[in-house]
């Protein structure tokens, strides 16, 4: 399955807006059984190179390498988090 539909069914699944970049690419084989949409979300990103920034009531996905791009550190840096640099909920 595309990893942008794999990433809007589970938006759909727990309620949340996503913006997924344009950069966001790729497919995922997912099995999923007893596991939390959040905690899906999170293994997808994750083994697909993305990161999510939640700001407010939307979430945007984007590739590790934009983010670094955007904000001007890793997203993995423990010292400069997102959540450090904007007090907002961060999905690694």
């Amino acid at each position: 399955m595309e990893l942008v539909d794999a990433l809007r069914m589970i938006g759909d699944k727990m309620g949340k807006n996503l913006v997924i970049d344009r950069n966001v690419s790729g497919r995922v084989t997912v099995f999923l059984k007893d596991v939390a949409p959040e905690k899906a979300l999170d293994m997808i990103l994750a083994s697909n190179g993305c990161v999510g920034r939640s700001r407010r009531r939307i979430t945007r996905v984007m590739t590790a390498q934009d983010y670094e791009k955007s904000f001007g550190v890793r997203p993995d840096d423990p010292v400069h988090s997102a959540a450090s640099l904007s007090g907002q909920k961060f999905f690694p």
